[in-house]
Order: structure tokens, then C-alpha cells, then sequence
């Protein structure tokens, strides 16, 4: 039998009247939730500063609280989903937001399960964290004893992780964030059991309960009975393996490393950790709040996944909710003494204003993805992404011919192609491409110019096979194939990493007159 000894799991407790009205209440059924806002807002719950109205508006979003829209709210929504145009800036919210909700509401969901927001700089994503941290967390204390309703062993910890590139990073923003929003309310008080820089403990009537009958027999364990627990952890943490979660936040995750090697990928990260919410079912929460970065890696994936449609046009993924808002949106009218019912705010933290105007004429490209919250092609990116659109736009060939670029199922016999093929990993994207060239017409200095068009492409998605693994003999009978329908390429070659896999394969299978190398 383990050592049990008195320790400072009794000191710890904010004095014996909490003790005794937590006892209370849990005997009581006591069960005090309030709406997101009021919960946000309220004296008696955090006592926050008052929430901007759209502020409020997003959150009523997360929490499919449309019982307590206002017109305001709805007419903001409204705005949102007319706002994200899929074939150019995108600044909103997924355009079928309201079916996800009655969706959701009709299948016994209380929140969206996995929410994206996608806002820029300074725009108060990990507030909202916080608040939605802080929520959960109570919805769990109001429980009296999660553990039982979930169907969890009764020694088992429930934890919120707040996952972050570093310790520091982790630490500081949107653990902070939640941590200080959970300390600072005053309904928390009473159940505080350990407050660290990167640990933050809770005690639930049930513990309060089985201290008691610790004490009852004079015994107490030596470790810490507090069993909702908030954790700041890195990438690279293995703290989550075998843990019970309630929720994962993955803070700045779109800037989370995204290579192959060394520290763990984003994708890594999120297939490690989001396996530890599986006993909460539909009551687990992903937050994702994040600036935007590149189109790689896993939160972008999650962004694009939230507004995928299946064949009949239905959200592939209901309970995934998307926003994408500029550094001010979340703060537009906070000046309309009607949409603020009369409260002034002294200010707003973010305004599209003067300062705002000057520094998108500066750098624009660094302002509509650090300001305008639009994702980047790519990091450093050696084409401006304008210049890449016009290389999709009609040209003119050497007949004087207005020309529209479409993709081709099969060559020409007049036109030479060549091909090249760029083999990766086999949990890394493969492309391939095939293309030929033209001639420009004659320019006034007699000059001969070529265009390269590009007659047909594909990319093999690694998270379209099982286990996240390329099939290369599939990559074999989709070059072979297409090689057949293109007989007069005259070339195609590999990258060297790879090409052993595929290289000789294709030699035995392709044995027209033409040459892989």
C-alpha cells in the first residue's frame, strides 16, 4: 500500500467556509450556468470587463446560444457569411454557420467541437480563449462530479492543455489568457486548489468529498486532489499521452513548425493530443486561435476543412466553425451608442484608421496577412501571389489567338511535352506536371519569346490514403496512364530524392519511345 501522510492538499483549501459551501452545494445540486456573456460579464461569475458587441456575437456563435441573439447579433452573422468570398479576400464566418447550428443543436451538441478563428494581430483571440476556457471549466465544476458523468475513473484528472511551439510561448499568451481569467473571476475562488505559472488546479464538490473522508480516517494522499487541471505544454510534450482531456487550444498553431523533421509537426502535434478529448464526446472543445501564416500544415487544413462541402452540398464537417476577421473586426461598432445599448467605451484596441491606412500602403503584402488575417501563399514568397493569378489568365499565341487556359486530358501529336515528377515522403504531398511551350508573337525588338503552359497537373495528398501513407504503385499506374494519353513527351524526369521508388518501375512499364530520367 502507497505511503498516504498528511500534506498540503488541507492548507491549500481557501478556508473552512468555502470547504463547507462547496459540500453544500454539491449535496444541494447546485448548478449555476449561466449564458457565455453574462458568464463573461456577471459580478458573481468572472466579472470581466464588458464584452464589445461583437465580441459577443462571436462567442453566442461557439456556444449555439441563438436563444440569445439579438437583431444586432443576427444582422452581424448576416454581414459575416456574405463576407467571406471563397474566390478572393475571405473576412467572416463559414456561410452556412446557422445550418451548423441547428445541425448541432438537433444532435445534442452544446458548443461547436472544433473552432478555427482565424483573426488578425491584436484582436483579442486569446481573450476569447479565455472566456471559453474559463467556461468550460465551470461547466465542469457544476457537474459535481465529471468523472461519474463521463464515465471516468473517479482518480482520473480532467485537462485543459494549452499547446504552444515553446514553454515560454505556452506560458505566456494564451494559457495567461485563461489562467488569469479563471483567477480573476470570482466564482473560481472557492475551488482554486494550485495556481502556477504553467499549472492552474481545480477542486469539484467530488473532491472536496473525498478530502473529507481522507480526513475522516486521519489519512491523506500525498498528491494533489484537484482534478480539473489547465496545463500550459509544448509541441514537443508528451503530457497528454494517457490524459483525459476537456479541451486543447493550440495557440499561434498556423505558426507552429510545419517541416519533416526535428521538432514534432503540426500535424504530429494535433494526431498526439486531440485523442485525450475522446471520453468528453461531444461536450470536447478544440479552439485553434491563430493568426494566419502559410497554406501548409495543419491549421490551414482545419481552416479548409471547416467550409468543405460533401457531394451534396451539406458541411462535410458540421461541428467545425470557421472565423476569419481582421485585426479591428472583432470591435466594429464599438463607438454606436445604439449597438452598445448606451455603455462608452473609452476606446477600441484595434481601428481601421489612419495609422492602419499607412502601413497597408507600406508593406501591404505583410499587412493583408498580419492585419487583414489572409493567409500567404508562402513564407518569403519569391512570386507575388498577383503576379501567380495572372499566369492563369488568357494569352495570346503566335496566330494572334486569344487562348484560355484549361487543363488537358490528352496531348497533341504536333505539340513536344516534357514532365517532371517530384517524389517525397510517403506522409508528404507528391506532384507531378506535364507542359509544353510556345512562342509569343514577335515583339517590336524582333526578340522571340516563349510562354510555358502547363497542360495537366496532380498532387497525391498523403491525408487522402490510410494511415496518412502514399501509395507510390498508385503514383506508377497514374503516370503510366497519363504518359500514355501525352505519347509525344519527349522527357520526364524525377526529382533525385525519391526517384529510386518509382524510376526503374515506370522504365518497365512505360516502354514507348520516350525517356524518364
Amino acid at each position: 500500500m502507497p505511503k498516504i501522510t498528511k500534506n498540503s492538499n488541507q492548507n491549500i483549501l481557501k478556508g473552512q467556509n468555502d470547504f463547507f459551501e462547496i459540500a453544500k452545494n454539491s449535496l444541494r445540486g447546485v448548478k449555476e450556468i449561466p449564458d457565455i456573456v453574462t458568464f463573461a460579464e456577471h459580478a458573481s461569475f468572472l466579472n470581466g470587463s464588458k464584452l464589445f458587441p461583437r465580441q459577443k456575437t462571436l462567442l453566442r456563435l461557439m456556444m449555439l446560444e441563438t436563444e440569445n441573439m439579438t437583431e444586432y447579433d443576427y444582422a452581424v452573422i448576416e454581414e459575416w457569411t456574405k463576407g467571406l468570398d471563397l474566390n478572393g479576400d475571405r473576412i467572416g464566418v463559414s456561410p452556412d454557420i446557422m445550418e451548423r447550428i441547428a445541425y448541432l443543436k438537433a444532435n445534442g451538441y452544446k458548443h461547436f467541437r472544433e473552432i478555427v478563428n482565424i483573426t488578425g494581430r491584436r484582436g483579442g483571440k486569446g481573450h476569447i480563449g479565455g472566456i471559453l476556457g474559463a467556461y468550460k471549466n465551470w461547466q465542469l465544476l457544476m457537474l459535481d462530479d465529471p468523472q461519474y458523468h463521463y464515465n471516468i475513473d473517479k482518480s482520473k484528472d480532467l485537462y485543459l492543455f494549452c499547446v504552444a511551439t515553446n514553454i515560454e510561448q505556452a506560458k505566456k499568451y494564451q494559457f495567461a489568457d485563461l489562467a488569469n481569467t479563471i483567477l480573476n473571476g470570482p466564482c473560481f475562488q472557492p475551488y482554486i486548489a494550485d495556481a502556477k505559472e504553467h499549472f492552474l488546479a481545480l477542486r469539484t464538490p467530488a473532491d472536496v468529498r473525498r478530502i473529507a473522508a481522507f480526513e475522516a480516517r486521519d489519512l491523506m494522499p500525498s498528491r494533489l486532489i484537484a482534478s480539473v487541471r489547465n496545463m500550459a505544454v509544448t509541441s514537443n510534450s508528451k503530457a497528454s499521452r494517457g490524459a483525459a482531456a476537456f479541451a486543447v487550444m493550440f495557440d499561434e498553431f498556423a505558426h507552429m513548425l510545419a517541416g519533416t523533421g526535428g521538432a514534432r509537426t503540426s500535424e504530429e502535434v494535433y494526431n498526439a493530443i486531440t485523442p485525450a478529448l475522446d471520453q468528453m464526446g461531444k461536450d470536447g472543445l478544440i479552439y485553434v486561435p491563430t493568426s494566419p501564416f502559410t497554406k501548409i500544415g495543419k491549421a490551414y487544413n482545419l481552416y479548409e476543412s471547416a467550409m468543405e462541402k460533401d457531394e451534396n452540398g451539406n458541411p462535410s464537417y458540421p461541428n467545425m466553425m470557421m472565423a476569419q476577421l481582421p485585426s479591428w473586426g472583432p470591435y466594429e461598432d464599438w463607438d454606436d451608442p445604439v449597438v452598445t445599448q448606451g455603455y462608452t467605451f473609452r476606446n477600441s484596441p484595434q481601428k481601421y484608421d489612419e495609422q492602419m491606412v499607412s502601413l497597408e500602403k507600406r508593406e501591404p503584402d505583410v499587412f493583408r496577412v498580419e492585419r487583414l488575417s489572409q493567409w500567404a501563399e508562402v513564407t518569403n514568397a519569391y512570386l507575388n501571389p498577383k503576379m501567380v493569378e495572372r499566369m492563369f489568365e488568357p494569352y495570346v499565341d503566335a496566330e494572334g489567338e486569344l487562348v484560355e487556359l484549361e487543363e488537358q486530358e490528352e496531348g497533341r501529336f504536333s505539340v513536344i511535352y516534357h514532365g517532371h515528377c517530384d517524389p517525397s515522403k510517403s506522409n508528404n504531398n507528391t506532384a507531378a506536371m506535364i507542359g509544353h511551350v510556345e512562342k509569343i508573337p514577335d515583339q517590336e525588338d524582333g526578340e522571340e519569346w516563349y510562354h510555358v503552359v502547363i497542360d495537366w497537373m496532380k498532387v497525391w495528398d498523403p491525408e487522402n490514403y490510410p494511415d496518412n501513407q502514399i501509395d507510390y504503385e498508385e503514383i506508377e499506374e497514374d503516370l503510366v496512364d497519363i504518359l500514355c494519353k501525352f505519347k509525344t513527351t519527349k522527357v520526364f524526369s524525377f526529382d533525385q530524392y525519391g526517384a529510386f521508388v518509382t524510376l526503374p518501375r515506370l522504365n518497365v512499364y512505360y516502354k514507348l519511345d520516350h525517356h524518364t530520367r
